[in-house]
């Protein structure tokens, strides 16, 4: 996986789908992952691959349900480079494409995208950069 990645909205990133197996991501991206679990509530591990600046969460049945990406991947959608710009530029523009986009303590959440974007204290620190990218699989936050 070449750390230039393209978004595919409630499709995947790069070439990892959402549905596909946990066996299927690690055949395609290599051994060099850890499984974690990402919170003390998390009820299945997740495959952070150092490498790839990625986290891969996966459903109970373990097929991958969402991908979260950090720098120093560079992850476009739509013209637009979603990591490293300051979290007021993402959030406005957001705003412009989706009414419903929601702003949170952490960052950003469109569920008509499927994406969710992290900046420690958004909130209070909007100039910030987005420091990591979740783009998720239709059936999580509702979408």
């Amino acid at each position: 996986m070449q750390m230039n990645l393209q978004l595919n909205p409630f499709i995947g990133i790069g070439p990892i789908r959402f549905g596909m197996s946990r066996a299927q991501v690690r055949e395609l991206l290599g051994e060099g992952y850890r499984e974690f679990l990402k919170t003390p509530t998390s009820k299945v591990l997740t495959d952070d691959y150092l490498a790839y600046a990625s986290h891969i969460f996966y459903d109970l049945d373990n097929t991958c349900k969402g991908i979260e990406v950090f720098p120093p991947a560079k992850l476009h959608w739509n013209g637009r480079f979603l990591l490293g710009d300051s979290f007021q530029s993402t959030l406005r523009y957001f705003q412009q494409i989706d009414d419903g986009v929601q702003l949170k303590s952490t960052g950003l959440l469109s569920r008509k995208f499927g994406i969710s974007s992290y900046a420690p204290k958004a909130e209070d620190a909007i100039d910030n950069p987005v420091e990591s990218v979740y783009a998720f699989k239709k059936g999580v936050f509702g979408t």
